[in-house]
């Protein structure tokens, strides 16, 4: 195991390792954390397409409730939305499609169109109140029998106070999950780094003249490799408990029903970051070369995987590109378990992880033919 000791000592003194794999995702942690902290004004893009008396209620409402600032949009695609949503000049959008009144009015089951960034939980109160206005609405349409005089005079009941609706979350974690989703994503980043930042043995041994040397003893190239894979699944699984521990203890993240299933997926995605690592290895001949591919693929593999944010708000070319990344499933299966989901409802997630592992090991190991004479 000398092969195994050296390299953990080799990864625990590189800096620029250690603040890829453990600093910069706990610093984006604390970001998402107190990014989101409740307070604060909350812009609401509304796209009201319908022009109503109720529609016009609801605004008029909505001004008036506290800490709620609106930007009325108007005419506005979804396209248009999504983009606001990510610059952040909303926080949250409502669309009110035409007939929604006349609809709710006729007993029809009517809902609101709306959109977030999942990351987010600034937005809730919003969505709260929207959903307690339209439940009252729709009470109210069903005691006034589609008579649309009796049904505003209702309304008006309910915008001086004299009728109550309230709805309650049945997901008591709904905010934390929101925030967790978020930290996450750059959890995954910081494991995904170790593909692209922490391994650069076989090359290094090479620069130094050493690489050759080693097979002049009874170590073989086998031997030589399989320590080196052990090495970045060892550094792995003390990464995955220590960021996992950071966000579950420090920022008292909700993690889901079981803290092991999450260390197993996040470990399972590991095992394609090593297989990755090794190819990378395997094709660079230098460390400067291997630095310049590893810093080509890390960020396009954290965008287009969702590290940064939500996957739903790309256009749908990047999203269809997004299914051919390990980092987007990593995602699927570590939101999966947090909203409850057991390992065994993430077999297909799981089973495509080891695949992008098992064709970046057969791809770095018809390279490593070449040096096996």
């Amino acid at each position: 195991m000398t092969i195994f000791l050296n390299n953990i000592k080799r990864i625990f003194k590189d800096k620029m390792a250690m603040f890829f794999m453990i600093i910069m995702p706990v610093v984006f942690m604390a970001v998402v954390y107190q990014g989101n902290m409740d307070g604060g004004s909350i812009n609401l893009g509304l796209a009201d397409k319908d022009n109503s008396k109720l529609t016009a209620i609801f605004k008029d409402n909505i001004k008036n409730t506290n800490k709620i600032n609106i930007i009325d949009i108007i005419d506005i695609n979804e396209n248009e939305i999504k983009s606001k949503l990510t610059s952040t000049t909303i926080d949250y959008a409502i669309v009110i499609d035409k007939g929604f009144t006349s609809d709710l009015i006729s007993g029809k089951d009517v809902k609101l169109k709306s959109y977030s960034i999942n990351s987010s939980n600034i937005h809730l109160p919003v969505k709260m109140y929207a959903e307690n206005f339209l439940n009252a609405a729709k009470n109210i349409s069903k005691a006034s029998k589609g008579n649309e005089t009796q049904f505003y005079k209702g309304m008006e009941y309910y915008k001086n106070g004299s009728f109550i609706s309230s709805s309650k979350s049945l997901d008591n974690h709904q905010a934390e999950k929101n925030k967790s989703r978020g930290a996450l994503g750059f959890l995954i980043m910081g494991v995904f780094s170790i593909a692209t930042f922490g391994y650069s043995f076989t090359v290094e041994d090479k620069e130094n003249k050493v690489y050759y040397r080693i097979f002049t003893t009874p170590i073989t190239l086998k031997k030589y490799m399989m320590e080196n894979i052990l090495t970045l699944l060892s550094v792995s699984f003390i990464q995955i408990l220590l960021l996992l521990s950071i966000l579950k203890f420090g920022f008292k993240a909700y993690l889901g029903d079981s803290f092991f299933n999450m260390v197993v997926v996040i470990f399972v995605f590991s095992l394609s970051c090593v297989a990755l690592a090794v190819l990378l290895d395997s094709v660079s001949k230098t460390s400067r070369q291997l630095g310049v591919i590893g810093t080509l693929i890390f960020t396009p593999f954290c965008m287009l995987g969702g590290c940064f944010w939500p996957i739903e708000i790309m256009p749908k070319p990047l999203k269809q590109i997004s299914n051919f990344i390990p980092t987007t499933w990593a995602l699927k299966a570590a939101e999966k378990i947090l909203y409850g989901k057991a390992l065994s409802d993430i077999y297909m997630e799981i089973s495509i992880m080891l695949l992008f592992a098992l064709v970046f090991f057969l791809l770095s190991s018809w390279k490593k033919s070449d040096i096996s004479v």
